[in-house]
């Protein structure tokens, strides 16, 4: 009597590609997370922190909110306690000295906000070239000429010494004239003055003291 074999369960059919895939997969979060761990423990290890620098020019009395900035990784060691962390409390803190892109910010160099020691910015308008590159920071001092109205101007006289630029951009009037829009933070102490060779329509220009770089 022959002996019946029983018969076997087919064999589960696996997808070769989906198992590959599946590999690969594994594999790249495995990598990613590998590269991750080393980052946090170089910086960790190295004591490297994240500082805020400015990634655009700004004249002192900027707000820290209107402060354009980017942040960076560094070791300063001990020199680390001068200078702002990148989650440092920004609230109410504005800038004593002008900077320019890729400087540190430094502690010293911003201060709570005082409303009554708060300048002004003033929005002016000249028909006259500006200096070249002319930056927030700068500092300028702002002469103008009389208008007498009939087309003729009196001799330049200058209405504000040491001011500092918060602002330029160019453009063209819309009689085709070119015409340079300035943005100055000024003492309060100046503005009557500015305004009313403004309003008057004098002839205004800009003389650089330095620029920054």
């Amino acid at each position: 009597m022959n002996r019946i074999e029983p018969v076997k369960p087919a064999t589960k059919f696996r997808k070769p590609l989906r198992t590959k895939k599946n590999s690969m997969v594994a594999a790249v979060v495995i990598v990613v997370a590998s590269v991750l761990l080393i980052n946090i423990a170089i910086k960790t290890l190295s004591g490297a922190h994240e500082y805020l620098v400015a990634s655009a020019p700004a004249a002192a009395g900027t707000t820290m909110k209107e402060l354009s900035t980017r942040t960076i990784s560094l070791n300063l060691g001990e020199a680390s306690q001068d200078y702002l962390a990148a989650d440092s409390n920004l609230n109410g803190l504005v800038l004593t000295q002008a900077v320019a892109v890729g400087d540190l910010l430094m502690k010293r160099d911003v201060v709570a906000e005082d409303p009554s020691e708060q300048r002004a910015h003033l929005a002016i308008t000249t028909k006259n070239a500006l200096p070249t590159k002319l930056e927030a920071g700068t500092k300028i001092d702002l002469w103008s000429a009389t208008n007498d109205g009939g087309g003729q101007y009196g001799e330049p006289q200058i209405i504000a010494k040491d001011i500092q630029v918060y602002s330029t951009t160019g453009g063209t009037s819309l009689f085709g004239e070119t015409a340079s829009k300035l943005e100055i933070l000024v003492e309060q102490s100046m503005v009557k003055q500015i305004l009313a060779a403004v309003l008057h329509a004098d002839a205004m220009s800009v003389v650089a003291l330095n620029r920054v770089e």
